[in-house]
């Protein structure tokens, strides 16, 4: 049975307890302020009123003066904390587009056409409409504060992209035993910075890379990835680039 109190003071802390997350807390008072759904998610204690399961949702409703929802569920161990929060999958970008591209916000559903269009996974439009990598927009993005780029920046975004595919469909023809790394999102983020650099023509890159082929290798580190896009580009070049323009 649900039960709601604003006395506290009732609830101990159990040993197994995580230290508080102090980002998780701001993250939930930011939830609950916009909407107040702690009603739907009681925590949970056992008979000696110890949290075994809520001591962040706890917390938020202490600092802000509301009522906290909790059931008593006596026969939970120590080890069903570990299992909790085991339990307690963190949701993916992937889940917040989802979300509200089903709530029907026009930003996210332009996001969500424009890579079904250009059959993309989420992380690889991002890039190549230049939106990764900064915090803030990743909290935006989760807050339902996405906003979508311009008309022009999207033209950018698919000139790019075409650049790019050109480069790894060229590849592919001259060489099997790279495919998987040549469609892999490492390689092609690199190439989405690298053509996003102004200046740099592509044109000029194919012709280059007809001559240094055997440059191009699988990498883990993107800066090594930019490197090898850089030398090929910079080969017998009077107008060369460099890795501080592209990351």
């Amino acid at each position: 049975m649900t039960m709601m109190t604003e006395d506290y003071t009732i609830f101990k802390t159990h040993d197994h307890n995580r230290e508080k997350n102090e980002g998780n807390i701001q993250k939930i008072i930011r939830s609950v302020k916009f909407k107040n759904l702690l009603h739907l998610r009681p925590i949970l204690v056992n008979n000696q009123m110890q949290v075994i399961d809520g001591q962040h949702r706890l917390e938020v409703a202490s600092r802000l003066g509301i009522p906290i929802y909790y059931e008593v569920q006596g026969n939970l161990t120590p080890s069903d904390i570990r299992i909790l929060n085991d339990n307690q999958l963190t949701w993916k970008r992937e889940d917040y587009l989802k979300f509200y591209v089903t709530e029907g916000i026009d930003d996210y559903i332009r996001l969500k056409n424009f890579m079904d269009k250009q059959k993309l996974n989420l992380v690889p439009a991002l890039t190549a409409l230049g939106l990764m990598g900064a915090k803030a927009h990743s909290k935006d993005f989760k807050e339902g504060g996405f906003k979508y780029p311009s008309l022009a920046d999207e033209c950018d975004a698919i000139e790019i992209l075409h650049k790019s595919r050109l480069v790894v469909e060229y590849l592919l023809h001259r060489t099997i035993e790279m495919k998987a790394f040549l469609n892999g999102p490492k390689f092609q983020r690199c190439l989405f910075l690298f053509f996003s650099v102004k200046g740099v023509d592509s044109e000029l890159f194919m012709s280059k890379l007809s001559h240094k082929m055997d440059l191009v290798r699988p990498a883990s580190r993107q800066v090594d990835l930019l490197s090898i896009l850089q030398s090929i580009y910079n080969w017998k070049n009077s107008k060369p680039v460099f890795l501080q323009d592209l990351v």
